[in-house]
């Protein structure tokens, strides 16, 4: 059996004991989503740990203990509306190196947290457009409130496809340091200041030193 598939397996029997186990009760969707989460989380150390496409410099995959994150919790996956931009005017984003690439804002994403309601643009790389693979695929860079203390100082991203409904998730457990944490050959997107949130999102990809 292979290394993910006995994984795989542990994690479905992990999520039967997250629903019986622990101070916070969970329902056996929530702990499916759990295990399938954590399992995506072992794919990507894997990608890290070996893959030739991995940002990691080839002197560090050795010794690659895993990526760290908060621990999943299916409340930081919120349903939230997307409505697509009518305009989408190009517009030249920042990059960590200096440059720029131009992007287009392609919908905005409100959601409500703790009651107050928030709101994140989803961007689309104008070039990648033009040869997109997976149709609808969004990038949605941020900040938050733990970028002073526990996440990238540089903000995190997520993926997202918009779907064909006005009705969406935005799931914060997915949230993604950029490549150049890792590597400063890497040139990052820096999140447009429209992109902050004013609240501690704690979930998804910690900072890495």
């Amino acid at each position: 059996m292979s290394f993910l598939k006995r994984n795989s397996f542990f994690f479905f029997l992990l999520s039967l004991l997250i629903i019986s186990c622990g101070e916070k009760k969970y329902s056996e969707e929530e702990a499916t989503y759990i295990a399938e989460i954590n399992n995506r989380r072992i794919t990507t150390d894997d990608f890290f740990r070996k893959s030739e496409s991995s940002p990691l410099p080839d002197s560090l995959k050795a010794n690659f203990k895993g990526l760290e994150y908060y621990p999943v919790d299916p409340a930081w996956r919120i349903k939230g509306t997307y409505r697509p931009n009518p305009s989408e005017t190009p517009f030249d984003m920042r990059y960590s190196k200096g440059g720029t690439y131009e992007f287009v804002i392609a919908g905005e994403i409100t959601f409500s947290l703790n009651g107050k309601e928030y709101k994140l643009n989803a961007y689309r790389e104008v070039a990648q457009a033009e040869t997109e693979d997976y149709p609808g695929m969004l990038i949605v860079p941020f900040y938050d409130l733990t970028n002073k203390t526990e996440t990238y100082p540089g903000g995190r991203f997520l993926d997202f496809f918009a779907g064909d409904g006005k009705e969406v998730y935005i799931d914060f457990n997915t949230a993604k340091n950029p490549f150049c944490v890792f590597n400063p050959s890497y040139d990052c997107p820096v999140p447009p200041i429209e992109n902050l949130l004013e609240v501690e999102i704690k979930a998804g990809e910690k900072y890495h030193d």
